[in-house]
């Protein structure tokens, strides 16, 4: 049962994770240079961390999905719901990190007073 079950899981993650870049690979879309506008290092850096931003709380979607699940078919095992609890503890610290980071490049640019030249 519970190897079928990560079977089902797994496949199920992957069909989440191709469908969500299916967009990329299609015909007639363009990817636009995500560079354009980078003056100077505090420009690349947020956008940098933009992106980190974006990829990490597109993958946390499937990380609760899998925590949740994991709580939900323990069937009362309390190693399994521990291991669903630290799944989804994890994964927002995760989300958690990633937005401090965003905002402490902000934070530091104003605590310098970096100002954007162009």
């Amino acid at each position: 049962m519970k190897k079928s079950l990560k079977i089902i899981l797994s496949i199920g993650l992957a069909l989440m994770i191709f469908t969500a870049f299916s967009f990329v690979f299609a015909e007639g879309n363009t990817i636009d240079n995500p560079l354009t506008g980078v003056n100077n290092l505090t420009d690349l850096l947020k956008r940098v961390a933009d992106y980190i931003q974006y990829i990490a709380l597109a993958l946390a979607v499937p990380f609760i999905v899998w925590g949740g699940i994991t709580i939900l078919v323990s069937g009362g095992n309390p190693a399994e719901v521990q291991k669903g609890r630290s799944i989804l503890l994890y994964t927002v610290i995760g989300i958690v990190v990633t937005l401090l980071a965003t905002w402490g490049l902000d934070v530091i640019q104003q605590l310098f007073d970096i100002t954007p030249t162009n």
